[in-house]
């Protein structure tokens, strides 16, 4: 079997499903850099294999937006959104990241699929409800959605400052997800597995990254790096 990096067993029952992240070895994916979109093509084409497919790429907030789309978007028109969902089979859908977790997500019956950001920003602001609700509106049922979470950053390795920590310990959901050594930490993967299950997504249907970009030296950190360009790895899904 063919091991993809990540590898959600949730997601293998499905061979129509192609997913994956770029890593340190193909290069940066920030359109910022001289080499960005050309890594971006070069990976695309000869990594994840998507053939002739359209691609769908949004310009990150770090928010909550989770863009509908039902057809394919020009090349001039620039959308601002932290994940996408469809139901348009022969489209690629794409997001960037260096310590954020991306989910990836699908519903088998409706033929709906989706792609989402997810940062401490992002978590805050609930995009994995965000994510399911677009689904919804594809007509899916979150009990026939599954779900993979990560790579990105654990919660061992992920320090914020007091004020940051207490944005979420206020949150009654996902205050157990924040935890104190020498310093605050956030376990984001967790919470936004309670996120999901909470709007009713399956707890057997979401399988959660063991990979932290932080200790994985073939995944980009920007927290490790700490590169002036932020170095991004790049996230995709689609169907065969």
């Amino acid at each position: 079997m063919d091991i993809r990096i990540p590898y959600f067993p949730v997601l293998e029952v499905f061979p129509r499903v192609r997913y994956g992240i770029s890593l340190r070895e193909h290069g940066t994916m920030n359109l910022a850099d001289p080499n960005g979109a050309a890594n971006r093509r070069k990976f695309l084409r000869d990594h994840a294999c998507i053939g002739n497919r359209s691609v769908f790429s949004s310009v990150l907030e770090h928010g909550k937006t989770v863009f509908r789309v039902t057809s394919k978007p020009k090349r001039s028109k620039r959308i601002v959104a932290d994940g996408s969902v469809t139901n348009i089979a022969d489209m690629v859908l794409t997001v960037t990241g260096a310590d954020c977790p991306p989910i990836f997500a699908r519903d088998p019956i409706k033929g709906v699929f989706g792609l989402a950001h997810s940062g401490r920003k992002g978590t805050e602001a609930n995009i994995a409800r965000e994510l399911i609700e677009v689904f919804r509106s594809f007509g899916s049922d979150p009990k026939d959605i599954y779900v993979g979470v990560g790579p990105g950053i654990c919660g061992l390795c992920y320090t914020v400052g007091e004020e940051f920590a207490e944005l979420f310990r206020q949150d009654d959901l996902l205050r157990k997800y924040v935890f104190r050594m020498t310093h605050w930490h956030l376990n984001l993967s967790g919470m936004i597995r309670a996120q999901l299950e909470e709007v009713g997504v399956l707890q057997e249907h979401i399988h959660v990254s063991p990979l932290c970009t932080y200790k994985e030296q073939m995944l980009y950190s920007h927290r490790r790096d700490k590169s002036g360009l932020p170095k991004t790895m790049l996230a995709y899904i689609y169907l065969e």
